[in-house]
């Protein structure tokens, strides 16, 4: 939504366009299982818990309950409680990634179980304050001061010692790379655009943070379909002379009366790609949609490294230029899944497969 005004802020905030707590917008999309996701969870608490967390969870939940319904003291167990179970149960029921298709869905699935692991983890806290408040353990004279610390410091230490080296990734730069060698090579003011989340978060990461190549237009497809984004981001590109046909773009088959397709809107442009010469990442709308012109009759491609040059049907690249193309070191470096460890959970999987069947597009040119 176009966080400018009131009404495009709630549908931000609440995530309309997607479908509010929905995290996935292709056709494939499952229904979301709440006792399945549910079981993960507890799944993922009982390793995250080194086997224990589950059981004192419990105690602790049983415990901030006597303490609220038995003993009558005002704690804030019971919004704190409410505010788990309601995330467990809403989110659950409505997330629709297909987790069962793709780990790396199930990867992203995963992140959002946070937000639920901090009260897990209070509960986990006051479970084990209600074990060595225990009449029986007080008794025990070191208990209490020495031994009750000694197992938190224990138990964090396995904590590390178990997820430290598989989860340290102070040496991934895979996914920046991956952007890098996207705009690295681009003609200056170029125009890219994007489709798919790696590639344009990538170079988008590049571009914001690390101000890389903020020359070039990223024009990101699939926001494209978006109603805001014409007049969000629209006079922001005025640089680039863009022009946009109609109110938002529609690949085949989507169509209305107050969309655009990706052939009109090249046409619209045409003029300003001397000046800003027009790149394609990722595959056009159209190819996702399976038309088979990829909805752009009039235009196509020449791949050149990670990107593909566009071009109306009818012209080409020079010889001589596409030679200087491929002098140039076009692909990221094969992730080294032996030194870092291969994460099939993690976006990064994904940059040695879309590297290959990039130098693959190299080879049929």
């Amino acid at each position: 939504g176009d966080t400018g005004t009131m009404e495009g802020f709630i549908t931000h905030f609440t995530r309309k366009e997607y479908g509010t707590f929905q995290l996935y917008s292709g056709s494939d999309g499952q229904s979301a299982s709440m006792l399945k996701s549910n079981f993960l969870y507890v799944k993922s608490l009982t390793d995250d818990g080194l086997g224990v967390g589950v059981v004192l969870l419990i105690v602790g939940l049983l415990h901030a309950i006597k303490l609220r319904v038995v003993a009558q003291q005002e704690t804030p167990a019971t919004p704190i409680i409410s505010a788990w179970v309601f995330y467990l149960v809403v989110f659950h029921s409505l997330s629709n990634l297909p987790i069962d298709k793709l780990k790396l869905f199930l990867g992203i699935h995963m992140r959002f179980w946070m937000q639920p692991h901090l009260i897990s983890f209070m509960l986990i806290g006051l479970g084990f304050q209600a074990v060595l408040s225990h009449p029986r353990l007080l008794k025990g004279g070191l208990w209490q001061p020495v031994i009750g610390p000694g197992l938190v410091v224990a138990m964090i230490g396995a904590q590390i010692g178990l997820n430290f080296a598989k989860l340290d990734q102070s040496n991934n730069y895979h996914i920046a790379e991956l952007g890098k060698k996207h705009l690295q090579y681009l003609p200056k003011s170029a125009i890219v655009i994007s489709q798919g989340d790696m590639v344009t978060n990538s170079m988008r990461y590049l571009q914001r943070c690390e101000k890389y190549r903020r020359d070039v237009l990223l024009l990101d497809e699939t926001m494209m379909t978006y109603k805001w984004m014409r007049d969000a981001q629209g006079p922001k590109m005025a640089e680039w002379g863009i022009v946009f046909p109609n109110h938002y773009h529609a690949p085949p088959g989507y169509w209305q009366s107050d969309t655009y397709s990706m052939e009109q809107f090249l046409a619209a442009n045409a003029k300003n790609f001397k000046k800003h010469p027009l790149f394609k990442a990722g595959a056009w709308l159209g190819d996702v949609a399976g038309h088979k012109d990829s909805g752009v009759p009039s235009w196509h491609i020449v791949p050149v490294g990670l990107v593909a040059k566009v071009y109306r049907k009818g012209k080409d690249m020079s010889a001589k230029d596409f030679l200087k193309w491929f002098q140039k070191d076009l692909f990221p470096k094969e992730p080294d899944w032996f030194g870092l460890g291969s994460d099939e959970f993690a976006w990064a999987d994904l940059v040695g497969p879309l590297r290959a069947e990039s130098m693959s597009r190299k080879v049929t040119v």
